[in-house]
């Protein structure tokens, strides 16, 4: 199964940016897991509640589709072994959770719209970097 979810994700991943279809540089902190897990499900779910936003993401809606399940199976793996981690530090959940957003807020300082191309390009970064996080190395 995880050798099926890594392939998977490595593809998703090569398709959205070929360039960075590659093993994360630096070993992901413990922000940054939290963060990409709650990036992850959160596009899972918008995809489960909104099907048409999810449109163009794959060759057809059921692959778009299971895409954005798979991100979330993936982003819930990162969660669970995530909040499992800070528990054992004596952090909160609700704290693990403000400290991985914060990590995606720092992300896109400085920029000043959504709509612009620092924008665009940190989001299509921040995904395909949390795709890698969240694509298991064994």
């Amino acid at each position: 199964m995880k050798t099926t979810l890594s392939a998977i994700l490595i593809a998703v991943s090569a398709l959205a940016s070929p360039a960075l279809a590659q093993a994360p540089t630096a070993a992901p902190s413990l922000d940054e897991r939290v963060a990409c897990g709650v990036m992850l499900v959160s596009i899972d779910e918008l995809g489960r509640r909104y099907p048409g936003m999810m449109d163009g993401m794959g060759k057809d809606k059921a692959t778009g589709a299971a895409i954005t399940r798979m991100m979330g199976v993936s982003g819930a793996m990162l969660l669970d072994a995530a909040y499992a981690e800070g528990s054992t530090q004596g952090l909160k959940p609700s704290d693990l959770y403000r400290r991985g957003v914060g990590h995606v807020a720092t992300i896109f300082k400085g920029v000043e719209s959504p709509t612009n191309a620092a924008a665009k390009q940190r989001a299509l970064a921040l995904l395909n970097r949390c795709m890698m996080v969240a694509t298991p190395t064994t």
